[in-house]
């Protein structure tokens, strides 16, 4: 996930420390390296006596939230002064490219303990909202903090931007602290926060300490 944050400051042209003290050559270097360690870490997990057929499916459900996650990327970045997006679109980027790389540490956290596919898919469901709700929690900061981040001056297709566009089609560059745009994608965020709340019950019901869950979406 630093990883593909690092990329994400880059490809956003958002403010980046790192970018900053290295250049963007040694940014994506460290990106790639990250990306790679990932990997690494799964695989030597022989040397704790996990089984070869074990790991080759760890390293299967990291392979393949990554793709899902840059697949999210791309449909964020396509959506760049895109008037046809829709709130359901935005929402389901969202999930691709932050809600899906959440589920991933929850399932592979998960995967440690349980072969159990309703426990692993509980918790993979809890990593989807909880990371969709982060996201949709940084593209409001993303609002308010324009001196750091460029959603508005590249038109991103987020959630609170897409509201603010709808309400004021004829302004380009408008603020959406002026509109409804914060108010409505909180609400967003609370119900992807209420889902959380509603599978760490379920989680609690098979016998799952949840109280942690519980805490984390005091975070956001």
């Amino acid at each position: 996930m630093a990883g593909l944050d690092v990329l994400d400051e880059i490809e956003d042209g958002d403010h980046s420390p790192l970018v900053e003290a290295a250049g963007i050559a040694q940014a994506l270097n460290i990106s790639t390296l990250l990306l790679m360690l990932a990997q690494s870490v799964l695989l030597n997990l022989t040397a704790d006596n996990v089984v070869s057929e074990r790991i080759v499916l760890f390293a299967k459900t990291l392979a393949d939230a990554g793709v899902e996650a840059t697949g999210g990327q791309h449909r964020d970045l396509a959506a760049e002064s895109n008037t046809t997006i829709s709130y359901d679109d935005a929402l389901q980027t969202a999930r691709l490219k932050a809600g899906v790389l959440v589920a991933c540490a929850c399932k592979l956290g998960a995967l440690v303990a349980t072969d159990d596919p309703e426990l692993l898919a509980l918790y993979y469901d809890w990593g989807i909202h909880y990371g969709t709700a982060a996201q949709l929690s940084n593209d409001l900061h993303d609002v308010d903090d324009q001196e750091g981040k460029s959603d508005i001056a590249r038109q991103k297709g987020t959630l609170p931007l897409l509201y603010e566009r709808a309400s004021n089609p004829t302004e380009m560059m408008s603020d959406p602290r002026q509109s409804g745009a914060l108010h409505f994608t909180w609400v967003v965020l609370e119900i992807e926060r209420q889902r959380c709340a509603e599978i760490a019950d379920r989680l609690a019901d098979h016998g799952q300490a949840a109280d942690n869950l519980r805490t984390l979406l005091g975070s956001i």
